[in-house]
């Protein structure tokens, strides 16, 4: 694995255009997810053939949701992990249900939170490369 990893934030005006109003009165347990930034996370030594194990991304995702309960507290955050040829695209979902709508509130907030989620990812990397050397590890003794 690389000494560094490239992580770019590719942030979507979704949050911002959403109508929080139209959903204030719902009580019902709906929940409305909203797409806030997608986080990729690139490895040069990534080996493409991992972008097709499960494993590894239910691993991943685990770890980016723990992470995201830490930032945004449980159940605001929805992480979508998606593997791919030559590096790991993160997509962070915010879900919206009864009373999460305060999360649009301030939406320069929440921009400059999905940018420290960010960071956060940058400070698991030790822990995120142990995972995928661990399954590219597992995957070349079969």
């Amino acid at each position: 694995m690389p000494d560094e990893m490239k992580v770019q934030v590719k942030m979507s005006d979704d949050a911002k255009d959403f109508d929080r109003g139209k959903h204030e009165d719902e009580t019902s347990a709906v929940q409305y997810q909203v797409r806030i930034a997608e986080i990729e996370i690139e490895f040069r030594d990534f080996d493409g053939s991992l972008a097709r194990d499960n494993d590894l991304r239910d691993e991943l995702q685990l770890l980016f949701q723990r992470l995201a309960d830490e930032r945004f507290g449980g159940g605001n955050i929805v992480v979508e992990v998606e593997l791919r040829a030559g590096s790991l695209i993160v997509a962070a979902v915010l879900a919206i249900g009864v009373g999460g709508y305060k999360f649009f509130k301030d939406y320069e907030q929440l921009h400059k939170g999905a940018h420290v989620f960010a960071e956060d990812l940058k400070a698991a990397r030790k822990k995120i490369e142990e995972i995928i050397r661990r399954h590219s590890d597992k995957r070349k003794k079969k």
